[in-house]
């Protein structure tokens, strides 16, 4: 496991998130753009990112590491696609099982796994993937695994006249519904779906936000909401909570998140100055507030900031702004928001991560957070640990199953590479997703890290590959 510090002082205030110095879990000089981290039922902590060992290839491999205690494993690489494959943007969930489920954007499919929390590290513990989508233009996903075992997930393609999917799965991932349409896209109209972001409140409802893009340039310009009271069966017409923007305004990448008291609140992009707003909701989405501004004159988007409740009613906020650039945290306390934001880390101590982007935060034990964020645009990915005022909270799996572990295999089969996707109809939706094995991505290796995968090992391999095939030729041409 390459990892690195970087050691910030950052004076802890009284009811303010101590942080602790910034830990490099990825090699430096890597390219790591996106990345997902949820925690386990035992407290552990699982990190993914799709990654690339050639700054001009895309990223077609995807890793994960997980951290018990203070110590962080080994980085283990679970998928390989093809040279020209792009995995991004994975999503993962955790069940009452403690199970991870897994789901990640290929060139034109959106795939599915899953495997046991303990046996993260074995790749050949790994459900063979699913394809639950075949379509071109995807963009994100969302993921989240309900108290009664179904899976929700909804994605997104950046394409006009395309809709919000939404797809669940009832048995664990073995199979899964046709993709049906939540938002009111017709196969004719401009925008493009953007940036789903799903929740879940303690009363089972699912509450969904995405922004819609509009040509020529393709902003976000309008934030929109809906929520399913049946577990997903029916889902509401939506609703805009901004205005439709013009111009150079932004209304784009939301967050939805519920708070332990089923308060729901959306944050976003806004404005020329591409600020933050964020609306309330105290029924349920049923109806909500007027857009508040938050942070001052602090602007900029680096990708959808990050958030996370806890189970004391409070909500975590991180984001890279400017000026001055800086990662900032936030949180929210009683409906109150630290406002102005907390500095996290400044351009002087990191100007890598003082404009990271795509920032991910878990939360565990009720105080313990978990961050992750990459520098820049693209770079080496990061982690930073929070331990919040307020009090532990153990977690209750008295009634979980405890899973067998599975003995670590020996990886000497070749995997078979991903299949190329085929375009999307041009109906303006995706087809409906195939819930049967597809051709997956290589299973990689049970341990590895970034630096494994060397261009000149490959090349040096393809070049032995090509020696022999001739030899095998010029001897069947003697013959």
């Amino acid at each position: 496991m390459c990892t690195g510090s970087l050691l910030l002082p950052v004076p802890a205030h009284a009811q303010d998130v101590v942080w602790d110095p910034p830990v490099r879990l990825t090699a430096e000089g890597s390219l790591v753009q996106f990345s997902a981290v949820v925690v386990d039922l035992e407290g552990g902590v699982h990190v993914f990112w799709s990654y690339t060992a050639d700054s001009g290839m895309p990223a077609n491999l995807l890793f994960h590491t997980y951290r018990t205690g203070e110590a962080w494993s080994e980085a283990t690489d679970l998928f390989v696609g093809e040279s020209w494959d792009i995995f991004a943007r994975p999503a993962v969930a955790c069940d009452r099982n403690n199970r991870l489920h897994l789901v990640w954007r290929g060139s034109q499919e959106l795939f599915y796994s899953s495997v046991d929390a303990e046996e993260t590290h074995n790749p050949r513990s790994w459900q063979k993937p699913l394809r639950l989508v075949q379509a071109s233009y995807l963009s994100t996903s969302a993921l989240v695994a309900t108290p009664d075992g179904t899976l929700h997930v909804l994605y997104s393609q950046s394409q006009a006249g395309t809709n919000v999917m939404y797809l669940s799965s009832g048995d664990g991932g073995a199979s899964w519904s046709n993709g049906e349409a939540i938002s009111a896209i017709a196969p004719s109209d401009p925008q493009a779906p953007d940036s789903v972001s799903l929740a879940l409140d303690s009363h089972g409802v699912l509450h969904a936000a995405w922004h819609e893009s509009y040509p020529p340039d393709w902003l976000g310009r309008q934030i929109l909401y809906t929520q399913s009271l049946d577990g997903g069966r029916t889902w509401a017409l939506p609703t805009s909570l901004t205005e439709l923007s013009a111009g150079a305004v932004w209304n784009a990448l939301p967050n939805v998140v519920a708070d332990a008291r089923d308060n729901l609140f959306v944050m976003w992009a806004c404005g020329e100055s591409v600020g933050r707003c964020v609306q309330k909701s105290v029924d349920g989405g049923a109806s909500w507030g007027g857009a508040a501004r938050l942070f001052g004159a602090l602007l900029g988007a680096g990708g959808r900031d990050a958030m996370a409740p806890d189970p004391h009613g409070n909500l975590f906020w991180v984001g890279a702004l400017r000026y001055p650039q800086a990662l900032y945290w936030s949180s929210m306390k009683n409906g109150g928001w630290r406002d102005p934001p907390g500095l996290l880390v400044s351009e002087g101590q990191s100007p890598g991560l003082a404009s990271a982007h795509f920032p991910q935060l878990a939360l565990s034990e009720g105080n313990q957070l978990h961050l992750i964020l990459v520098e820049a645009n693209a770079g080496p990915l990061w982690y930073i640990h929070g331990l919040t005022p307020y009090s532990r909270v153990e977690t209750d799996a008295a009634d979980r199953p405890t899973a067998e572990p599975t003995p670590w295999a020996t990886a000497t089969d070749t995997a078979r590479p991903v299949a190329p996707g085929t375009t999307a109809s041009g109906t303006g939706e995706p087809p409906a997703p195939s819930a049967t094995s597809t051709v997956p991505p290589q299973l990689g290796r049970e341990t590895g890290t970034p630096t494994r995968h060397d261009p000149l090992l490959w090349s040096t391999l393809a070049a032995i590959a090509a020696l022999s095939a001739a030899v095998f030729a010029y001897r069947r041409w003697r013959r």
